[in-house]
């Protein structure tokens, strides 16, 4: 085999399978656990995990506000 026909052939499987090596970049599977966080977004978040999340699915950065429901949030983000 010639080494432009090797040379196809791999770039055509890197761009069959290629998708399939790559990561997502942010973290979207977070542990059940109950330990709410406030944003600096004003949204409690039920974990710091989902907070991390949500930073970085949105594109922006929110940070740890502190620890514990935000004041006059309703809603949790996460379970």
């Amino acid at each position: 085999m010639s080494l432009k026909m090797i040379f196809a052939v791999v770039i055509l499987t890197l761009a069959i399978y290629g998708p399939f090596f790559v990561q997502a970049q942010c973290p979207n599977i977070c542990p059940m656990i109950y330990g709410p966080v406030c944003g600096s977004d004003g949204k409690t978040y039920s974990n710091s995990c989902f907070l991390n999340s949500a930073s970085c699915n949105a594109g922006n950065t929110i940070t740890l506000a502190h620890h514990g429901a935000c004041a006059g949030d309703a809603g949790i983000i996460g379970i």
